[in-house]
């Protein structure tokens, strides 16, 4: 949201909700406490926040709504379609995603497939020399992420070396002892080396059952580590299975993981190409666009 609001030139609201809230039986009481104030146009992250606010705010045609992904606790046929086509443009993360809602009734006029975006500050680094068969796996520590599968997937690699970076992991890693495997380290890395780990990394891995991106995936292409990532999200619109990273099920056994991982590490496709020009940036110049009209 602070990139996107960076680039912005016109007075736009910016609203983001936490996931936690984002259910009915919260958002309705919030929504009626929530503060508004004046603007041309309003950017949403919760399509749930879009259609509780949309009349008792005068929303139509006056919000962009973000469409991250499906909350798994919500069926896609439950989503009121015809109401979430009042708002001057539904921007979905990932193709499948706005395909789907398409054949459910959403007004396919107003859907643009937007991506995602690299951080402007990850760049790869040519003297930084790749080491064969790591492999670097970035996310906050959740239960969508795919933890259980990482102590056999480790032990069954002895060959790779494996750096998980992101927060929120220390006690999932305690309970498993993945410190003690020799093939294992743990980074509780800021955000200033990324571009270093992943230009280091051969493999970039995620386990996700659920995503919208992930993003980390774009920037890891971004620095040439070949992807190896679960059905999700954005993941198959950037993946070129078998050429420039490997695509596994949403949610894979550890032995798909193991195979995946060990043919990306011959593959020799070029990760950055299917990155170039998905920047925050032109992010900022789709919402635009279609604040001003399509």
């Amino acid at each position: 949201m602070r990139e996107l609001a960076r680039f912005m030139a016109v007075e736009a609201r910016f609203v983001w909700m936490p996931t936690s809230l984002r259910e009915e039986s919260k958002l309705t009481p919030l929504a009626k406490l929530w503060p508004w104030r004046s603007s041309d146009f309003t950017y949403m992250t919760s399509p749930n926040l879009y259609l509780t606010l949309r009349e008792s705010r005068h929303l139509e045609d006056r919000a962009v709504v973000l469409f991250t992904h499906l909350d798994p606790r919500q069926k896609a046929s439950s989503i009121d379609t015809a109401a979430l086509s009042t708002a001057r443009a539904i921007h979905f993360m990932a193709q499948h995603d706005a395909e789907s809602m398409v054949d459910l009734g959403l007004d396919s006029s107003r859907v643009r497939v937007v991506g995602g975006a690299v951080d402007e500050q990850v760049e790869l680094i040519p003297s930084v020399e790749r080491i064969p068969n790591s492999v670097v796996l970035s996310s906050k520590y959740g239960p969508r992420k795919g933890a259980q599968l990482l102590p056999e997937i480790i032990d069954a690699m002895p060959e790779a070396q494996f750096t998980l970076i992101g927060p929120g992991w220390g006690p999932f890693i305690a309970r498993h002892s993945l410190t003690a495997r020799p093939n294992f380290k743990y980074l509780r890395a800021d955000l200033s080396v990324r571009s270093e780990i992943y230009s280091q990394a051969r493999v970039f891995l995620s386990l996700s059952s659920l995503e919208g991106g992930p993003i980390p995936l774009l920037d890891a292409m971004k620095c040439g580590a070949l992807p190896v990532a679960t059905r999700t999200g954005f993941a198959p619109d950037f993946i070129r299975d078998g050429e420039n990273g490997v695509l596994v099920s949403s949610v894979p056994k550890p032995e798909e993981v193991i195979e995946a991982i060990r043919g990306a590490m011959v593959l020799t496709g070029r990760p950055c190409e299917a990155v170039d020009g998905f920047t925050w940036e032109r992010m900022a110049r789709l919402v635009r666009t279609d604040f001003m009209g399509f």
